[in-house]
This record gives C-alpha cells, sequence and structure tokens, in this order.
C-alpha cells in the first residue's frame, strides 16, 4: 500500500490520512468486502480535498490584490 501510495506523487502525509481515514471509517461503522480498494479510494479524495484547499486559498489571495505584489494603501490614499 506504501508502495502504490508513493506511486501517485501525492503531497498529503499518507500516515496521517490514513490515521483520519480508519477513524471516520470505524466511527461510521462501514462495512466494505475490499478495505485495501477502500483505502486507495480514501487517500485518492484525501489528496483531491487537499488540492481544492490550497486552490481556494490561492485564489482568494489572488482576488484581493496580494498577489501583485503592490502592498500598501491605494494610490490616492492620504
Amino acid at each position: 500500500m506504501q508502495q502504490w501510495y508513493s506511486a501517485q506523487g501525492f503531497t498529503v502525509d499518507a500516515q496521517a490520512a490514513t490515521c483520519q481515514w480508519a477513524d471516520a471509517m470505524k466511527a461510521r461503522d462501514c462495512k466494505y468486502l475490499d478495505w485495501v480498494a477502500a483505502w486507495r479510494n480514501g487517500m485518492r479524495n484525501a489528496n483531491k480535498w487537499a488540492a481544492e484547499r490550497t486552490n481556494k486559498q490561492i485564489s482568494a489571495t489572488q482576488r484581493m490584490g496580494a498577489s501583485d505584489g503592490k502592498y500598501g494603501p491605494p494610490e490616492d490614499y492620504r
């Protein structure tokens, strides 16, 4: 499983994502026929959601104008 995870090029910490996924599955009392396939799906989701959060943070920064390097008061501010 570790080999598979490494081969995917994921950025989320595998140990932390696995612990979080396992806790969520236990809390829901999930019963899977193939736990390894369920884990792979959980790892894909964890990395997808992490990327979505990162993209939201970047776009929020860009909307504020912070990404253009022009920090300080507006030009007409006195």
